[in-house]
């Protein structure tokens, strides 16, 4: 109901003390050699301290009876997504349990760390941008037209953000691993970069599904589910015979074709055509590549040895290239994105009372 309302201050404060004081456990019971319960004992107590905190600042309380009507309300929405979100589950976690089997606890462990790294930002900025998006789009569910403009100005917010972290996260693969876990973990650079260059679509994946959610076909949301992820399978099942490298390069090809899927099942219900989303996304696109190019070339050309220096000073180049690529280039561009990016945060910045 929080989410629904928009009301975000309070769900972030819930979020804050319940990772504060998660995180508090875990490190105190590692500390004193409880090992990996430490990180069970945290998710438990983090957990617990976010219900408690959301009950503190929701007026929101039961009253103790079971509406049957209410159950059956909701019933045939919720199925589907949790079918949907199921299987899901299942596909996500496939490649670990693939890579398990065919190779050695080693290699395992090189892609886990490399798809952990990657998965991280993406996924927090996903969060951010969908715990928006749902209750924006689902207020105008009865308005397809309004629903597209919302669709339209996330699209390009969310791609300028993870196309701008995943690009980054590529170019300064091969100092930030070794400097970050050691230079035993170097072997997860290639997958990193690999799965960045996929990721740049991951947050446009999930507007595209939210949009569909939103307007309440959770069958149609099931449909192009089961679809995306018995590709994903088959594609894991192929690859995973010739090596990680190819299972990766796999996994970024089933990311496109998610996105073209969602796009496909996304345009019969919002008619969100293949022109209009070509025009958001591609500029922009097309503009960080320029962008991480120019970086990259300094990279090479500079040669530097520290890793740390070369992160701070490539991390430099590129963000000053960035911002001057889209600013100098195609100015018109650069102000869409920035009206684009504060028109679809103009309603949080009013609950917040950020002017």
């Amino acid at each position: 109901m929080l989410s629904r309302d928009l009301e975000l201050k309070q769900t972030t404060i819930a979020s804050f003390f319940s990772t504060l004081i998660g995180g508090a456990v875990s490190i105190i019971m590692a500390l004193t050699d409880y090992g990996v319960w430490s990180l069970v004992a945290g998710y438990l107590v983090g957990t617990v301290t976010r219900v408690v905190a959301l009950w503190i600042v929701s007026t929101w309380r039961p009253r103790g009876k079971l509406s049957m009507n209410s159950i059956k309300s909701v019933w045939k929405y919720s199925i589907n997504i949790l079918s949907a979100n199921i299987f899901m589950t299942i596909v996500n976690n496939l490649s670990n349990v693939l890579i398990g089997k065919k190779y050695t606890a080693s290699d395992l462990g090189l892609y886990n760390r490399a798809f952990n790294l990657y998965y991280l930002p993406v996924s927090l900025l996903t969060g951010v941008i969908n715990r928006i998006a749902f209750p924006v789009f689902s207020k105008n569910q009865d308005n397809l037209t309004a629903m597209k403009g919302q669709l339209r100005k996330a699209v390009v917010f969310s791609v300028f953000l993870s196309g701008f972290v995943c690009f980054l996260i590529a170019i300064l693969a091969d100092p930030f691993v070794p400097l970050l876990l050691g230079d035993n973990w170097s072997g997860s650079i290639e997958y990193l970069q690999i799965l960045s260059l996929g990721g740049v679509f991951f947050p446009v994946n999930v507007l595209l599904i939210t949009a569909i959610k939103s307007t309440g076909r959770s069958d149609l949301y099931l449909k192009v589910e089961l679809l995306k992820k018995t590709i994903i399978m088959i594609v894991l099942f192929i690859t995973v015979n010739y090596g990680i490298i190819y299972m990766t390069w796999g996994l970024l090809f089933t990311g496109f074709l998610a996105y073209v899927l969602n796009a496909k099942f996304t345009m019969k219900k919002i008619d969100y055509s293949w022109k209009e989303q070509f025009e958001d996304f591609l500029p922009v696109l097309l503009m960080l590549g320029v962008a991480s190019a120019i970086a990259l070339g300094f990279k090479v050309v500079l040669n530097i040895d520290s890793r740390l220096l070369e992160m701070v000073v490539v991390g430099i180049i590129y963000f000053i290239t960035c911002s001057a690529v889209i600013y100098n280039f195609r100015h018109t561009i650069y102000k869409e994105i920035y009206t684009k990016c504060f028109e679809f945060l103009n309603p949080v910045l009013k609950k917040l009372k950020i002017k």
